[in-house]
């Protein structure tokens, strides 16, 4: 008879302990930031389609190595329509195109053309995301007279961020082009 009240107050004693256990709940996992090593802004001029590609590239990624930058040259008063491109090429045998997620994320990126300083040019994005903000992978640009300036490219990521500031949110990558309007 001992042995069972000592058998069932080991066993209460067992049950006591592994019952207050608090549950382990895995924190949230944060969207990391992308990793971007090239930037293609692909111009197609909308009267002779004819194609010109503008790059950042940085083949070590953030820190080592400066990256290269082109210069931008457009023609004055042409409309140009504007793919934007975001790849990481760290590992040249495993290129990632960034931008699909970009896409598929809409919600939470946004591209920003911004400090566009000495150039008179007219941007329109398309497309909109989920929520009817733009997501400018695409944009038709309308150049006007001739100048030199440059603008910044910045990809955002804005995660329960408003997508009118492009100040908000961590930014994924962002590249100033010189610009010439010819």
């Amino acid at each position: 008879m001992k042995q069972i009240i000592l058998s069932l107050t080991s066993l209460f004693i067992i049950l006591s302990i592994s019952s207050c256990k608090e549950d382990i709940v895995d924190p949230p996992v944060d969207n990391e930031q992308e990793v971007i090593t090239t930037v293609h802004l692909i111009f197609t001029d909308s009267a002779s389609s004819a194609v010109d590609t503008f790059s950042f590239m940085d083949a070590d990624g953030p820190g080592g190595a400066d990256p290269t930058i082109d210069s931008i040259l457009l023609n004055s008063n042409s409309t140009y329509f504007v793919e934007a491109q975001f790849l990481n090429e760290q590992d040249p045998n495993d290129v990632e195109d960034i931008t699909e997620e970009i896409l598929e994320e809409g919600a939470d990126h946004h591209i920003c053309f911004d400090g566009i300083v000495n150039l008179n040019v007219d941007v329109s994005s398309d497309p909109a995301d989920n929520n009817g903000f733009p997501v400018p992978v695409n944009s038709t640009w309308r150049t006007s007279t001739s100048e030199t300036g440059s603008f910044t490219l910045l990809l955002k990521h804005k995660e329960g961020h408003s997508h009118q500031d492009c100040n908000e949110g961590e930014t994924d990558v962002e590249v100033s082009f010189n610009t010439k309007i010819d």
